[in-house]
């Protein structure tokens, strides 16, 4: 097991279990322009380190790998994708690339279910302290909408005080029936930190699967 997995699989007892998805997400991320590219985690690495932990936190750490996804860009994003999850969301298209009929482009966003046309987005302090952003997101959250996509906006407080409304009103927006959460891991992701912070290692970047333990 490389050392970033296996700092974090020394914390899975230690860690919510929100928070340890967090981590592995990290791990996931993909950028040319990260910092530090020791901290990047093949898929196939992630696999093994399934296959070769064992003792107390093994079980944690298997379903948070599980949980784990490329394509979230904060501490922020993860926990929205787990909120939906929690909530019986089926799986959701990471970082989607969206484009109107002519196939022009309208931009990325966070989360998004096809089936639906219902799009997530959150709404991190650099939507506020970006000039640049706070000009494009009004732009690029419209063009969606005209191209007949339907856009609900999530802030800190609503992913950090109330998860499960949160998921739930994912849910709701998407007109989606839930899928069934498994007791076990319906407790794993109710797990909280009971604190506002961000990551120590903030992303700079850029569904769930079915879940086995459903």
């Amino acid at each position: 097991m490389s050392d970033p997995l296996h700092a974090v699989r020394e914390a899975a007892l230690a860690l919510p279990f929100p928070e340890l998805v967090v981590a592995l997400d990290f791990l996931r991320f993909r950028d040319p322009r990260r910092y530090d590219p020791y901290l990047y985690v093949s898929p196939g690495d992630l696999a093994r380190s399934v296959t070769e932990v064992t003792g107390r936190g093994a079980v944690r750490f298997r379903a948070a790998v599980a949980l784990a996804r490329e394509g979230a860009e904060s501490r922020m994003e993860t926990l929205m994708r787990l909120a939906g999850a929690r909530a019986g969301m089926p799986e959701l298209r990471l970082q989607a690339e969206l484009h109107d009929a002519e196939g022009r482009w309208i931009g990325r966003f966070d989360a998004v279910d096809d089936k639906t046309r219902s799009a997530f987005e959150y709404d991190g302090e650099q939507h506020h302290t970006s000039r640049r952003q706070r000009r494009r997101d009004p732009r690029k959250h419209q063009a969606a909408r005209d191209a007949g996509w339907r856009l609900m906006v999530f802030y800190q407080e609503n992913l950090l005080d109330d998860p499960v409304g949160a998921g739930r009103r994912m849910l709701s927006f998407s007109g989606r029936p839930g899928q069934p959460v498994r007791p076990s891991l319906a407790r794993l992701l109710d797990e909280r930190s009971g604190d506002g912070t961000e990551s120590a290692v903030p992303f700079t970047g850029f569904g769930v699967q079915h879940d086995p333990l459903r």
